[in-house]
């Protein structure tokens, strides 16, 4: 009863934390400061959003008691948060179809003006910038003066004697060559680039490299972070009871003696870029023993009816790969994750009865089973955490009712 119970309280708390997060993801106050118009800057927090698509508009607070204060690109001259900064613009954004799908067959641009902030990629000489319209075209510009200029590439179709063909222009090659025409050893770079930002920034580096000059700021690629951690605790089969006599046909009874015994293994957790590290794959490679011990009779009526019983211990290699979503809590972090697992059964010893009663025939069968048993199962589970540090302790169920106890170290 007392397991039944600790089992609905974590499948309660689980499903509270994954609710929850809406809630969370309401504010997210960072330090950052903002540029403003009289060149002053202002040290404070801001409302940081994991922007996919350039911002209109920021949250901003001096103190995170204070009220809030909206900054656009017309009230202030940028802004810098994380390791992101942006600058205010009125830029030229090409709004033209860009899914193969969806390509129309005019060359010529459609050209809409924005007022926004664009994200600087890299700072110096010579600078870089990236935008994201609200339709989702990525694009990139270069600064003249006071000036951001649209580096133009588009995709549009037309009609030959094959048939439709995509046709690209590339007028932004030859704006970097004219803006690179002080370091003759890229030119030939510029000319295979391709209208990603990999290959645009990866020119701007070698650039710089080429030219001995200082970048003042760059941007770097988010990539999956990795965090190895090693296990140990304990796992356990709760004693379980079941009995649907007179619910349906043939009726069974079923019953199952805890066991309780030592885990260990590794942890391998992966953090997902572009979500201030709140998402990651959690994987756990997790070994573990625990007694069988299993009575369980189908009952058909009383000339007909099976009991079997089994009594053993069962060693096993389990690897369960599983989303995990944590928040920082004060000064530690509470996570929860949920997923699959798939388990070896590395070895098997114990001892199995099965006595069948049909009217006056009684037949028993035995088997003793001791050494390497290889074999497979696969099911769901999902855990509870919290980490201090390098420490962790999580709180595990899967789909078989096996519950585990793990303290992590963070290697």
């Amino acid at each position: 009863m007392y397991f039944k119970s600790l089992h609905k309280r974590i499948v309660l708390l689980f499903l509270a934390i994954l609710l929850a997060y809406p809630v969370f993801s309401q504010e997210n106050y960072l330090s950052g400061f903002v540029l403003l118009s009289s060149e002053d800057t202002v040290h404070g927090y801001i409302d940081y959003r994991n922007w996919r698509i350039n911002p209109d508009e920021i949250s901003f607070k001096k103190d995170l008691s204070d009220n809030k204060i909206i900054y656009t690109p017309l009230s202030c001259k940028g802004f810098g948060v994380m390791d992101e900064i942006y600058e205010s613009g009125i830029i030229n954004t090409e709004i033209s179809p860009t899914k193969t799908s969806q390509l129309d067959d005019k060359s010529e641009l459609r050209i809409r003006i924005d007022t926004t902030f664009l994200q600087a990629i890299i700072l110096g000489k010579k600078s870089l910038y990236y935008y994201v319209n609200d339709l989702g075209n990525e694009q990139f510009y270069i600064k003249k003066d006071t000036v951001y200029e649209l580096l133009i590439y588009k995709k549009y179709l037309k009609n030959g004697n094959q048939g439709r063909s995509i046709i690209e222009n590339k007028k932004f090659i030859g704006q970097l060559l004219i803006y690179f025409n002080d370091c003759q050893t890229i030119q030939s770079e510029i000319k295979k680039l391709e209208y990603r930002r990999k290959s645009i920034q990866n020119l701007f580096l070698s650039y710089y490299e080429s030219t001995k000059s200082k970048i003042e700021f760059e941007k770097k690629v988010e990539k999956v972070a990795a965090e190895l951690a090693v296990l140990a605790g304990c796992s356990f089969v709760p004693e379980r009871n079941k009995d649907n006599s007179g619910v349906t046909y043939p009726s069974w009874t079923y019953h199952n003696e805890m066991s309780l015994n030592m885990a260990f293994g590794l942890s391998l957790n992966l953090i997902l870029p572009r979500t201030q590290k709140k998402w990651s794959i959690y994987n756990e490679l997790v070994y573990s023993a625990y007694y069988a011990d299993f009575h369980q009779v189908d009952y058909k009526n009383e000339d007909e009816y099976t009991i079997w019983d089994y009594h053993g211990k069962i060693k096993m290699l389990q690897l369960s790969t599983n989303l995990r979503f944590q928040y920082p809590f004060k000064k530690a972090t509470v996570y929860s994750y949920f997923g699959a697992w798939g388990g070896y059964f590395v070895e098997r010893n114990g001892y199995s009865k099965q006595e069948t009663i049909f009217h006056s025939l009684d037949t028993i069968e035995e088997e003793y089973d001791s050494g390497s048993y290889s074999s497979t199962g696969v099911g769901l589970n999902f855990g509870l955490g919290v980490y201090y540090k390098r420490f962790s302790f999580a709180a595990g169920l899967d789909s078989f009712f096996r519950y585990k106890f793990l303290v992590g170290y963070k290697l």
